[in-house]
């Protein structure tokens, strides 16, 4: 059987099927009529039917009708014909069947399938698959877990054998017990039959001994009438005639009670052949009826154990689908969770990518304006410097200048009063500063520091207002990172949350273990006041509340189990596997353990490798491996 994956793919396999179909003949079977002419689309749809069922146009279509004339009709005509019933398509081809694009081997296995309302593709005849690849159950476009499903049709099917294999053992039963009933009333006739002979047989016998003493009687009377005739012929007053006609007379009673006596004995051995007879019968009846009351009992003691079978498939089966909800249940759970949190995280993470690339942008552009703004910094720096200093040096001249001056108005004044000179002459004076090299110096010390840069307060301006802008770029991040901040601390909450709630889950779960595990004991478990680790806390019977270092080694396996098996109970997984976990464990904490095995196996099917017979004694199924053969393995189950 072939899979479709799509509506694409199906239609192009549907196609591709359909093209080696012979071609059909020109002329069809009476009452018939192509597709073509029977199917009615809207304006404008004409090109796109014709283009993905051009193929298909030709084929003859067969009225609806009983299953034997259109079977007739297909093997006659030897055409391609498609059947419309009401729901599906079904395309014939000669004594072939197409429903959609699955073969069947025979018209009749077809339309017995149409009758019942089958369509689409088959997979094991347990589950239906539209042309698009969905599984569908019911009719109905639902995805459904094809191994549960499979699962659920296997255990049904397995429960459907059990029942009609039940039916008729039990049909057989009542057959049985018809049987019986009818032995048993051949049985009880024919004792009958024989207490009535062995009464006819007593009343005859009874009959036998009258007649017998009647003999006896007659014989004893005619012995002494023979001797009495013998001992009186000659003194007797009778006449012999007489006499001789009173013997006759005896002689006739004799043989008349001799031939009743001989009839009797005939009729004796008679009834007790037929005594024989049913004594034989009766006892091969009693043979028979017991065998048939041993049947009868060992086909109960088989419906018994079917019925009880039955019932356990059905505890299984409702056991199962509430398992399967359940799971159904955590699992929708914990995927809306997981949608919430990825949906949260998602959201965080494209924030914080797009906060963490404009901090980086940010982060180049202000490297690159701060190295700028160094630069112009030291360059103006260096320029104020140089004022600075030219500044000095000019305040130093002007103070040397108002120094001379003073002094030169000093001198006027003593030249006026001493000598009378008003006005200044030139004197050829002695100068002890060279004032031109002075100059000359300064002016140096002007052309090394180049041109005055009439720019530098525009550029000042543009700084600082790129200053202002990265400061506000600056508060725009620290905006997003306290936003960023609010988000982990919200998802560090609900993980807090969550955590909090798991840990009082599989803490309650450890309680109730650790209970049971040391048979009155006490524990529980405790976070660690860094909150980086988990305690545990044990309190064997009679003992103080003591850390698990302090335990010793059975108790310290026995609280390791407990503490695995609480997370197994709280977060139940569908299949679990334990590799000899009951190797260190006595009988009495075997059992404890087992104990709390069959309370998880309710949520999760556990798998157990194990040597131990009291393991072996709580499981359900058991699997061995055998060696019969060097090199060959060989599987043996065993359902308990």
């Amino acid at each position: 059987m072939e899979t479709l994956r799509g509506e694409k793919k199906g239609r192009e396999e549907f196609l591709k099927q359909m093209s080696n179909l012979q071609e059909v003949k020109k002329q069809g079977p009476p009452d018939t009529k192509k597709l073509i002419d029977l199917i009615r689309v809207d304006e404008g749809k004409e090109k796109a039917l014709e283009r993905f069922f051009y193929r298909e146009m030709d084929y003859y279509v067969l009225p609806e009708g009983g299953k034997e004339p259109l079977i007739d009709k297909i093997r006659k005509y030897h055409e391609n014909f498609i059947f419309f019933p009401v729901k599906g398509m079904t395309s014939f081809n000669n004594n072939e069947v197409t429903i959609g694009v699955r073969w069947i081997e025979s018209a009749e296995d077809a339309i017995d399938r149409i009758e019942r309302g089958e369509e689409g593709i088959f997979l094991n005849e347990d589950l239906m698959i539209d042309s698009r690849g969905f599984i569908l159950q019911e009719r109905a476009a639902k995805k459904i877990d094809i191994k549960r499903f499979q699962e659920k049709r296997r255990i049904e099917k397995e429960l459907k054998e059990i029942e009609s294999e039940y039916n008729k053992h039990l049909v057989s039963l009542r057959e049985m017990e018809a049987k019986y009933k009818q032995h048993n009333d051949v049985y009880s006739r024919l004792r009958s039959e024989l207490d009535k002979n062995v009464e006819y047989i007593k009343v005859t016998e009874k009959e036998i001994a009258v007649l017998d003493t009647e003999i006896r009687t007659t014989r004893e009377r005619l012995q002494e009438l023979e001797s009495r005739i013998d001992f009186t012929e000659d003194t007797v007053s009778k006449t012999p005639e007489e006499l001789y006609a009173e013997k006759e007379g005896h002689e006739i009673n004799k043989g008349i009670i001799e031939e009743k006596i001989k009839t009797l004995r005939e009729t004796l051995e008679k009834t007790k052949r037929q005594h024989e007879t049913i004594s034989a019968q009766w006892h091969e009846i009693s043979i028979d009826n017991e065998q048939k009351k041993n049947l009868i009992k060992k086909q109960l003691e088989d419906v018994e154990q079917k019925q009880m079978f039955i019932s356990r498939l059905k505890e299984d089966k409702k056991s199962t689908a509430q398992k399967m909800e359940s799971i159904r249940g955590d699992i929708e759970q914990n995927a809306k969770k997981i949608a919430l949190l990825e949906k949260d995280y998602d959201e965080l993470k494209a924030i914080s990518e797009r906060h963490i690339e404009h901090y980086e942008g940010l982060k180049s552009v202000s490297g690159t304006i701060h190295t700028e703004k160094h630069a112009i910094n030291e360059k103006l720096e260096n320029t104020l410097k140089e004022i600075e200093k030219i500044r000095i040096k000019n305040e130093a001249v002007e103070k040397e200048m108002a120094i001379l001056n003073e002094k030169r108005c000093t001198i006027f004044e003593r030249l006026q009063t001493t000598f009378g000179i008003s006005e200044p002459q030139n004197i050829n004076i002695p100068q002890d500063i060279d004032l031109d090299k002075e100059k000359e110096a300064i002016d140096k010390k002007i052309l090394q520091l180049g041109e005055v840069n009439f720019r530098a307060e525009k550029e000042y301006e543009e700084l600082r207002e790129r200053a202002l802008f990265l400061e506000k770029q600056k508060e725009d991040l620290r905006i997003a990172m306290d936003s960023l901040k609010k988000t982990i601390i919200k998802i560090d909450s609900l993980s807090r949350e969550i955590f909090s709630e798991t840990f009082e889950m599989v803490n309650s779960a450890f309680k109730g273990f650790t209970d049971t595990l040391f048979r009155g004991g006490r524990g529980y478990l405790a976070l660690s006041q860094d909150n980086i680790g988990v305690e545990m806390y044990i309190q064997p019977p009679g003992k103080r509340i003591i850390r698990m270092e302090l335990l010793s080694g059975g108790e310290k396996t026995l609280v390791s189990l407990g503490f695995l098996l609480a997370l197994m109970d709280t977060k139940p997984s569908p299949f679990s596997l334990m590799d000899e976990i009951d190797a260190p464990l006595d009988d009495a904490n075997l059992i404890s353990l087992m104990q709390i095995i069959q309370q998880i196996s309710r949520k999760t099917q556990i798998i157990f490798i194990t040597h131990n017979r009291i393991t072996m004694e709580s499981s359900h199924t058991i699997y061995g491996i055998t060696m019969e053969e060097e090199g060959i393995s060989k599987v043996v189950s065993v359902r308990l």
